[in-house]
């Protein structure tokens, strides 16, 4: 039985400034090992007078991060449509601020996740190292070991004032196949009933069709709530 093939994608924003507006790139090998590191920060302060330290107090939690190395192979015979240059430019895009934030006081990665058996949890891709290993006759790169760092993206910070910056309330998203209105505005709101302030405020009379490439724009949460009331 052959191994399940792991694989990077980007399941929100992907769509940057880079050379790509691809979706996935999928392992040609699995990585042999798989790095996860998690810290936690306590503080211990000191106690003048008295003999025994001071009970530790939490003062929160690193994202969680995983690091991985991957082959990118273009020259065994069953990847030899591979064109890696075409996943390099895809890994080097996820390093950028998406297009809808591009520009604004508070920038966002495109939301990367690792499929590899099973969905690991929402990261952004915060480090990339790649290393051309193997060229054809013409000079052309068809291998290549990228060593990626993964950080855990973690929940977004509350928006009980949505004017001020919150990130839903400078965005835009690109439809792509799959999408819906009541699945952006869970994903940008937490609340799916809010499609109907969205649906509004992009002039959308049949929310049922969207074509993908269409541009969403995506009010404040403030904006958003009174128009779907």
């Amino acid at each position: 039985m052959s191994a399940v093939p792991g694989k990077l994608e980007a399941v929100s924003n992907f769509h940057t400034d880079g050379l790509s507006t691809a979706r996935e790139v999928v392992f040609v090998f699995n990585p042999a090992k798989l790095g996860l590191s998690a810290n936690a920060k306590w503080e211990q302060p000191a106690q003048s007078g008295n003999k025994k330290a001071a009970a530790p107090q939490y003062k929160g939690t690193d994202p969680i991060t995983i690091d991985l190395e991957l082959i990118l192979d273009g020259w065994e015979e069953r990847n030899k449509s591979r064109d890696i240059l075409k996943d390099v430019e895809t890994l080097i895009s996820w390093t950028r601020p998406t297009a809808g934030t591009r520009g604004s006081k508070k920038p966002s990665p495109p939301i990367i996740r690792l499929n590899w058996g099973t969905p690991w949890f929402d990261c952004y891709l915060s480090t990339l190292k790649i290393s051309y290993t193997m060229f054809d006759e013409n000079g052309g790169p068809i291998r290549a070991t990228v060593n990626v760092g993964l950080k855990e993206l973690g929940s977004m910070p509350p928006k009980q004032n949505p004017t001020s910056g919150s990130l839903a309330g400078h965005q835009s998203h690109m439809v792509i196949q799959g999408d819906s209105l009541p699945l952006l505005a869970h994903r940008y709101y937490e609340k799916a009933e809010y499609w109907r302030g969205v649906a509004i405020a992009n002039n959308i009379d049949d929310p049922q069709r969207i074509l993908p490439g269409t541009r969403i724009l995506l009010p404040p949460l403030e904006d958003v709530a009174a128009l779907s009331a």
